[in-house]
């Protein structure tokens, strides 16, 4: 069979697969797949709103907590009707905000004979010709590129391409496997908790009513009202904050004196375009030495959450709290265990500074860790080693993203000779202030 008559049979059983899933009221008309085939390849297009996106998130949420569950000892219960009213809730909360879209995705099939690339593979990615020659010999090998969902206000762009890491002989599993990529099982839609029952309504209603009891009492009696202020916890309300805004002032202000403590000028620029040498400005000789503002600004930072704390007000903590779930739970490609998050950055400490580049080897970005809806569209990167402060506003922007997704994104973390002890700390610290760090074996 010729590729061309290969891939004309391929589209038959696509567009029949496509007109099947949209007669059995799969998802919406608005999904506009598009498949065509040509002399070298097959090219399937279509498009989603940020509900597609939703959907491939929960399949890969139902997918990992199949996984733990398979993992636990037998016996285990598990409230698997709570696991999937959280899941809900997260895919919810993680897309609201998203840009609807349509966004647009495609997929080129070629079919191997050969290890020679087809020219238009070439042409098209050449960075995927190496996992061309690795696929097996007659076996399809496709290669993927899509606009990942952003927020709202944010631009559409194109990932590159990516080759899929399966390559089914079998053009039933090939198109099987394409199908469930454009109709994924849409997710679970979440639904707040009922009203509440009986019982409830009327423990509420007592309770407001006792409450509209006392506050008509504050207001009425002058002379009662401090007590009540004090029983119901209000009194101080106003000065705690007052408290919690100076310690975030404070924390900001030696935050900044750090900052020139350690450098001899100010960041200039951050996000992907920085660099090492356009990011430091000249010195400023009436700049002066911080080291007493820093210590007086400690002690008062002290008193003041020594102050929250015993009020039982929580104290910010400017760490990443400790528990959070990765935002990329993904295997990374070519890992012989598995249950391995994406990692976005191999990071290396050394004596010129902090070098950030692409993971490798079997931690290396896979085609799923880019679709995931959490990845950066724009990661950035630097191509030489990074000063401290120069690194931190590089890689705010997507640590920052990260916890307010209530998630964290992890990096592998190793060290060549650092500037001692103290310098190591610093760049370790900085490291841990944005991600969580995993450091392999060597």
């Amino acid at each position: 069979m010729t590729q061309s008559a290969r891939f004309g049979a391929l589209k038959e059983q696509l567009d029949q697969a496509v007109q099947t899933r949209l007669a059995k009221g799969y998802w919406d008309s608005g999904r506009d797949v598009d498949v065509s085939a040509h002399d070298e390849f097959l090219a399937i297009s279509w498009r989603g709103k940020a509900s597609y996106w939703a959907a491939r998130a929960w399949d890969r949420k139902l997918r990992q907590l199949d996984k733990v569950r398979s993992s636990l000892p037998e016996g285990a219960r598990v409230d698997r009707e709570k696991q999937l009213d959280d899941a809900a809730k997260d895919i919810r909360d993680r897309f609201q905000h998203r840009h609807d879209g349509p966004y647009a995705l495609e997929s080129f099939v070629f079919f191997k004979t050969s290890n020679i690339a087809p020219p238009s593979l070439v042409h098209m990615a050449s960075h995927c010709v190496e996992a061309f020659q690795q696929a097996p010999l007659h076996t399809h090998f496709v290669i993927h590129r899509f606009q990942g969902v952003v927020d709202k206000g944010e631009a559409l762009r194109f990932c590159g391409f990516e080759a899929e890491r399966k390559t089914p002989r079998d053009p039933a599993d090939l198109c099987k496997g394409l199908i469930e990529q454009i109709f994924p099982k849409e997710a679970r839609v979440y639904k707040d908790s009922p009203p509440p029952g009986c019982p409830l309504c009327v423990f509420l209603a007592a309770l407001g009513i006792l409450l509209t009891l006392i506050l008509v009492g504050v207001f009425a009696y002058p002379d009662s009202r401090s007590a009540a202020l004090d029983w119901l916890g209000i009194a101080k309300t106003d000065e705690l904050d007052g408290v919690s805004d100076r310690l975030d002032a404070l924390e900001a202000r030696y935050q900044a004196l750090e900052l020139e403590a350690q450098r001899p000028g100010v960041v200039a620029a951050s996000g992907p375009d920085v660099t090492a040498g356009a990011a430091l400005d000249q010195p400023d000789p009436e700049r002066g030495d911080s080291a007493e503002a820093r210590g007086q600004i400690l002690a008062e930072l002290a008193e003041l959450r020594q102050a929250l704390a015993e009020a039982g007000r929580p104290v910010p903590d400017r760490d990443l709290p400790l528990g959070l779930p990765p935002c990329l739970p993904v295997v990374a490609t070519g890992s012989p265990h598995g249950g391995a998050p994406g990692y976005l950055y191999a990071i290396t400490l050394g004596r010129a500074g902090i070098t950030v580049s692409e993971p490798t080897g079997v931690h290396a970005l896979s085609a799923e860790d880019r679709a995931d809806p959490d990845f950066p569209t724009t990661l950035p990167k630097a191509s030489s080693p990074l000063p401290i402060p120069v690194f931190e506003a590089l890689v705010a922007p997507v640590s920052a993203r990260a916890a307010a997704a209530g998630c964290a994104h992890y990096v592998l973390l190793s060290e060549d000779e650092t500037s001692g002890w103290a310098g190591y700390i610093a760049q370790r610290e900085a490291v841990e202030r944005h991600f969580y760090v995993y450091r392999p074996r060597p």
